[in-house]
Parts: structure tokens; sequence; C-alpha cells
């Protein structure tokens, strides 16, 4: 048996873009939220074709398909696409930072990113955001996790039943990243540092 389900999620909100804004009362549309907007994921199950009355060892002795024999293959798997990169600082951004063949050392164009002129609080430079929130197509790092389980069941009686399981979880064991460093105050700005933290299931 094989399952396959897929979900597009999109989320958007109105805020206020800078204070000149919310003094305005003019309300701007922003895309975020931490989730995916891509996720597939499958389940399939497969009764292995050994054993008594199957494809392979149809006529092994019962010792052989005790041990061999009633298997069961599961497999799962989730794939997420990357979430939307935010950028909440006041910059001037010439343009979209997203790159065609992005890396970890250098996840978006970096060049593209420039601090606000010097100026004083009344200086109409500092006070204006420069940069959208975020950009076309400027995601992080998706993901991806399988896992395997192995099981078979042991009729012990008309009421009972015994059942092994051997599980392996991640078991292509796929390293998934978190978002590149979005601070523009950071050295590390606009590279993958770090592991996704926690399951992403």
């Amino acid at each position: 048996s094989l399952l396959v389900n897929y979900a597009y999620q999109r989320e958007a909100s109105t805020e206020f873009f800078d204070d000149r804004a919310g003094f305005a009362r003019d309300f701007t549309w922003r895309c975020r939220g931490d989730s995916p907007r891509h996720r597939v994921n499958h389940a399939l199950s497969w009764e292995l074709p050994v054993g008594h009355g199957r494809w392979l060892l149809k006529n092994a002795a019962k010792p052989v398909d005790l041990a061999l024999g009633g298997w069961q293959l599961t497999t799962t798997n989730r794939w997420y696409s990357g979430r939307i990169l935010q950028f909440n600082q006041n910059l001037i951004v010439s343009g979209n930072p997203k790159l065609d063949n992005p890396t970890r050392g250098r996840w978006f164009d970096t060049s593209l990113f420039a601090a606000l002129p010097a100026g004083t609080t009344n200086d109409p430079a500092n006070t204006v955001r420069k940069n959208p929130w975020t950009y076309d197509g400027l995601v992080g790092p998706g993901t991806s996790q399988t896992d395997v389980t192995l099981s078979k069941a042991f009729r012990l009686s008309e009421r009972f039943k015994l059942e092994v399981r051997v599980e392996s979880y991640n078991v292509f064991n796929n390293l998934n990243w978190d978002n590149p460093v979005v601070d523009f105050t950071n050295a590390n700005f606009g590279k993958v540092i770090s592991k996704r933290p926690g399951y992403i299931g």
C-alpha cells in the first residue's frame, strides 16, 4: 500500500511597514510564518514475499518460515521546502538577493545589502525603511527525512500476539540545515552555520 499527500501553505498578514505607515494607519501585506510552503509526505507498506504461501521460500520448513516469513517493511518520508527568509532590519538593498545556486557559505547575495547612511535620529534616511521583509523565491534550506520499520507479528494464541519491530529513524543520515544568518551585523551574514533543531515531523 502507498499513501502520498501534498500540502501547500501560504500565510500573510497586514502590518505597518514602518513608523510613518503606523502613524498614517497604512497597512501592508507581509508574507510570514515559520512553516514551509510545500510539504510532501509518503508512507509505503510492503509485505515481503518470503515464506509459506509467498513467492520466495513458499515450501520452506516451519523453523525457516518462522524466522524469515511474514515480515512487513514500512517506509515514511517527509520532504519540506525551505522556510521564507525574513529581514527585519532597516537596510538598503539593491535588488533581489536570491541566488540561482546557493551554497552554505553564500546562501544569498550579501553584496546587495548596505547599512543606512549615518545621521541623526531626525534624518529621514534613518527613519524610512529601504528594504522589504521578504524577497520572491528566497527561502532557507529544505528538509527531508526517511524512516524505515521492519516488523513481524507472531500469533501466540487466539487472543494474544507478539510483534517484533526494528525501526530506523533518518535512515539515510540526512543532515537538515537551519536558515542562514539574516542579521546584517553578524559576521556570518548570509551563511548557513547550524543544523535545524528538533524533529521535522
